[in-house]
């Protein structure tokens, strides 16, 4: 088995090619041995019911840790990504509302990054990144509405 294989060389089983249907198999396997038991399986349970499975039949104890090892690390560095994709996302979106702020008349910039910043802070990661997008979008003409009220009152549609 390419599992055991790797446990003997000391590899991480996630670097195997076929690692993503081992985990997906192996989550089947828990899932179905917490059904059968009631609760949480004992190591045990969990290799009987592995035995069922096809794809990790005969899967030793040292196997199964390292396999449930390897799967704990994949699923750290998973997030780990998806924690910095959405760091990113969220560091774009306070520049893009950094610079719509330029747009509008200095007086009125502080307000306005309080109150965008704050909206912000609110939202989902991904809605904040649309909102920040239609701020700099609609922020000339948000600045030029703001800058002819200054000049002529608010008289200005």
């Amino acid at each position: 088995m390419e599992i055991e294989a790797a446990v003997r060389a000391g590899r991480d089983i996630s670097e195997l090619e076929g690692a993503q249907l081992y985990f997906d198999h192996l989550e089947a396997c828990i899932q179905a041995a917490v059904s059968r038991q009631g609760g949480d399986p004992s190591v045990e349970q969990l290799l009987e019911e592995l035995d069922r499975s096809a794809v990790l039949r005969g899967l030793s104890k040292a196997g199964l840790e390292a396999l449930l090892v390897s799967k704990t690390r994949h699923l750290v560095k998973g997030r780990r990504a998806l924690a910095t994709e959405r760091a990113k996302r969220d560091r774009i979106s306070r520049r893009r509302v950094d610079f719509a702020l330029w747009f509008l008349p200095a007086g009125e910039r502080g307000h306005y990054s309080q109150e965008w910043h704050a909206e912000m802070a609110v939202m989902p990661s991904r809605e904040a990144a649309r909102f920040s997008l239609n701020l700099l979008v609609r922020a000339p003409r948000s600045g030029l509405t703001l800058h002819l009220q200054k000049i002529f009152g608010r008289l200005v549609a």
